[in-house]
This record gives C-alpha cells, sequence and structure tokens, in this order.
C-alpha cells in the first residue's frame, strides 16, 4: 500500500507542471510608486457605509422577491436559493464595481460580499423552506 502511495505521489510530481522564476538581485523588493493606494479603514465615510447598506438591503430584496417567486417552479429548498442567488449576483456584481471605484481593497471586497452573500442566504433558506413545507401539503 505505501509503495503504491509512492508511486501515486510521483506520477502526480512528475505530471505537475513547476514554474521557477529567475531574476536577479533585489526583485523581492516592489516599488511604493507601483504599488495601488488603498482606501484606508480611518477614510471611509458614513457615506460610504449608507451606500454599502444600501447595496446589502437591494440584494436581500432581491433574493426574498426571487426565491419567492422561484418555489413554485422547485421543491429543494437548495435549488431555489441557488437560483435566486444566480439571478440576483448582478447586485454583488454592482458592489463590487462601486467599492473598486472607491479603492477599498481587494480582500475587503471579497471578505465582504462573500459575508452579505452567505448571510442573505442563510436568512431567506428558512423562510423558503417553510414555503415549500406548506406548498407540499
Amino acid at each position: 500500500m505505501k509503495n503504491q502511495l509512492t508511486k501515486l505521489v510521483i506520477l502526480l510530481l512528475i505530471q505537475t507542471p513547476a514554474y521557477v522564476a529567475a531574476g536577479g538581485e533585489g526583485e523581492d523588493e516592489v516599488d511604493p510608486k507601483l504599488e495601488p493606494e488603498y482606501l484606508s479603514q480611518d477614510q471611509v465615510t458614513r457615506e460610504d457605509y449608507n451606500m454599502m447598506s444600501e447595496f446589502s438591503d437591494a440584494y436581500d430584496e432581491c433574493l426574498t422577491d426571487t426565491s419567492r417567486a422561484e418555489v413554485a417552479n422547485y421543491n429543494d429548498p437548495r435549488h431555489v436559493v441557488d437560483v435566486a442567488m444566480k439571478q440576483c449576483a448582478v447586485k454583488l456584481e454592482e458592489l463590487n464595481d462601486w467599492l473598486t471605484e472607491k479603492n477599498f481593497p481587494p480582500s475587503f471586497k471579497r471578505g465582504y460580499i462573500k459575508r452579505l452573500s452567505g448571510k442573505s442566504v442563510r436568512r431567506v433558506l428558512p423562510e423558503v423552506m417553510f414555503m415549500i413545507s406548506n406548498k407540499q401539503q
């Protein structure tokens, strides 16, 4: 068994391409002029927070309305919410575009959008489950 595992690891290592970056000394340093200047937390205004809240509310509303409309088409709440998430992805794209325009850091944008999406799904899924259970009775 150990011999087979070793052969498998060697086979995978052979098939996996390896990339080697060749370069001279001092290339690890990044020129500060080339680094983008992102918005820091203390630079975020109350208007920015309000706008983020508006995007959040719009996504929640879209997800809820679309889920309610899709309950008639599916018997699995996961499918209902999945379809609603795909149809409401435009709202998250608009939020991402706005965050990019305001120069928020990429890590913040990814985390914020992921948390917003997850929170909205966790909020709407029990409601969808209840509507489907009432539909089946």
